[in-house]
């Protein structure tokens, strides 16, 4: 199979937010992956793939509470990596002129 054939752009140009509490963020699209990190209910991620049921994601600067340069969950602004998509909510763009 090609990777054109699992992998799609990501769908929404505005971001996404983490819908439930301790959501794992992983090395690779799939349970079987180790676990870099939880998130929480509302954190803001952007991303740009999509593989079958998995959306890699990089952390926006919402994401948990700081504690210097890291966020509550213990991972770094910008950290990237993997999360079932089912565990995600499409934000909506917002045009303010």
């Amino acid at each position: 199979m090609s990777p054109s054939a699992v992998t799609a752009q990501w769908p929404n140009k505005c971001g996404y937010s983490v819908t439930t509490d301790g959501a794992r963020l992983r090395t690779g699209p799939g349970s079987g992956y180790t676990t870099l990190g939880l998130l929480r209910k509302g954190d803001p991620v952007s991303g740009a793939q999509r593989r079958r049921d998995w959306d890699k994601v990089g952390l926006q600067g919402g994401s948990g509470a700081r504690l210097g340069n890291r966020r509550s969950n213990g991972l770094k602004e910008g950290t990237t990596g993997w999360i079932s998509k089912r565990l995600l909510q499409a934000d909506t763009c917002m045009q303010l002129n």
